[in-house]
């Protein structure tokens, strides 16, 4: 568990992106995630955290395209926003001055991930990766604020809640 450990562990372990969901059992597991091409990488331990819809006041509020109405629910979490409208980079900078941690995006195409492309932006400090729409529907269909963790492949998220490798 050094750190020449863990800087090594890339090459060995399998290094598919995913994000596991702890709560609710209904939907407990690791779900195939693509992680953004701008901001912060996802590291090794990963990002853990209560889940957050963004609501912008829009007529499609959970686009996060304009300034968040709900911004005291998403400080300190994970928000989720849908994709569509405006591009990767304003979702995620506008949840991360909401006070975000990171930024789960839910594709609005039936097939694939979100490609979760953009240009970098220096100013943007929180990770964030892209789910199916399938997996998105079912968090949304199984509760508002689901506890997740957002990790890479070849890490088990234990009960607890601790990353082990």
């Amino acid at each position: 568990d050094g750190p020449q450990v863990i800087n090594a562990a890339p090459t060995f372990l399998d290094n598919a992106p995913s994000f596991t969901i702890n709560s609710p059992s209904s939907i407990e597991g690791s779900y195939e995630a693509q992680p953004a091409q701008f901001g912060p990488a996802i590291d090794l331990t990963g990002i853990s955290g209560d889940l957050a819809w963004v609501e912008d006041g829009s007529d499609n509020p959970t686009l996060g395209c304009e300034s968040l109405v709900n911004a005291s629910d998403i400080a300190g979490r994970i928000a989720v926003v849908d994709r569509g409208e405006c591009n990767f980079t304003v979702k995620v900078k506008i949840a991360q001055n909401a006070g975000a941690v990171a930024v789960i995006v839910v594709n609005n195409q039936p097939n694939g991930l979100p490609p979760m492309g953009g240009d970098e932006d220096p100013t943007i400090t929180i990770p964030s990766a892209g789910i199916s729409q399938a997996d998105g529907e079912l968090i949304k269909t199984a509760l508002e604020s689901p506890s997740i963790v957002i990790r890479r492949g070849g890490l088990r998220v234990a009960p607890t809640g601790s990353v082990t490798p």
